[in-house]
Order: C-alpha cells, then structure tokens, then sequence
C-alpha cells in the first residue's frame, strides 16, 4: 500500500487537467518528490456543485481521537474493511475526495534490502487516488 507520493505539477497544469474551480491557499502548496504521511498536500472536493482543491495532512485523525497520533497510522483505508471500521464508516458518505498526485512508491524487499518502485502514468498525467477525509479538533482534555 502507498506510503510515499508525488506531486511534482505546478498549479496552472492541476487547475487544467482537472477543470479546478477554486485552489484554496495556492501560496501554500509546494512540488514534491516525496510526500510522506503526515504532511500536508492537495485534495479535491467538491463544495456546492464546484470542484475545490485544498491542502489537507495525509492520515485521517477520526474526531473521536484524543490526539493526533493516530494520524500517522491510518494513511491507507482498505476498501474490504472500509463499512466495518469505526474510523472510515461514519465519512463514506459526505467526506470522499479525490487525493491528487503524479505518482507513488512501493518498495520491495529483495536480499534483505528494500527497493523503491515508483509508479506513474506512462504520459505523465496525474494519477488520482480515492479518499476519505475529516477535520479535527483536540479537545480540552487533549491539550
């Protein structure tokens, strides 16, 4: 499962190739060549009928989390288990998007080494990953 991206497209070459409505705090987004979970990078939603594109941190934190934590284990939802696990069921509904990178890796182990692959579309295109997503707030108790 995909633990590091790539975002490597300038804004312009998004907003094109995604027919984007509004890019919400463009000043904050930055090409990558390895995105990591936790770290903040570009999704598409889709807010009364128009498509939008905001920054959000890759690992889902479920609102009835006490910290943040969590966030740094839950960076992937397996569809089998999606309806099932208290963390993903309740936002299937109202809180899918559309994660947007250009490619991602996958490393293999092989003589006791890992290697990277990395996969992308053969022309380049972007490679668009489905997503859940939340916003959360620490509590009181949590601060």
């Amino acid at each position: 499962m995909c633990g590091r991206k790539t975002l490597t497209r300038d804004i312009q070459s998004i907003i094109q190739e995604l027919a984007i409505n509004k890019w919400v705090d463009p000043d904050n987004y930055s090409l990558s060549y390895n995105i990591a979970p936790t770290q903040r990078s570009p999704i598409l939603i889709f807010e009364n009928s128009q498509r939008v594109v905001k920054q959000m941190q890759w690992g889902l934190i479920p609102k009835w989390s006490k910290d943040q934590t969590i966030g740094s284990k839950l960076i992937n939802a397996r569809s089998e288990s999606l309806k099932n696990k208290p963390s993903f069921k309740n936002l299937l509904e109202k809180n899918r998007c559309i994660v947007i990178t250009d490619g991602y890796y996958e490393w293999r182990s092989s003589g006791g080494e890992k290697h990277p692959y990395y996969f992308h579309h053969p022309q380049n295109h972007l490679l668009l990953m489905a997503g859940l997503w939340s916003y959360w707030t620490p509590s009181e108790k949590s601060k």
